[in-house]
């Protein structure tokens, strides 16, 4: 089930703070829907001391979910086990060179 994103997505967390992510590809997993995502606004550490290598942002795999509008949406992924699983995936697509558009667009 590969969905249709536009490249670069603005989300807005529970505190009304808005971040700029960048779509890399859409996956399943055990019947579940992932997307993975880079953030364009650093490595997205809430922490003012963070000291990440990563100052470009990092990938950060989300679930896809249809919230209570009927509408989808995005949410972090609390289950460890669901996350490796989701991870390895991911690893395994990136490892393989990567997402194919054309394979998504299908």
């Amino acid at each position: 089930m590969a969905e249709e994103f536009d490249d670069l997505i603005v989300l807005t967390d529970e505190n009304g703070e808005e971040s700029t992510w960048e779509h890399i590809g859409t996956f399943d997993v055990g019947g579940n829907c992932y997307v993975a995502m880079l953030s364009l606004d650093g490595c997205g550490c809430e922490d003012d001391d963070c000291d990440c290598e990563d100052e470009e942002g990092e990938v950060w795999l989300m679930k896809l979910v249809t919230d209570e509008n009927g509408e989808q949406a995005f949410a972090l992924i609390e289950d460890e086990d669901e996350y490796d699983a989701a991870a390895m995936e991911y690893t395994r697509i990136f490892e393989e060179g990567g997402f194919d558009e054309e394979e998504e667009e299908e």
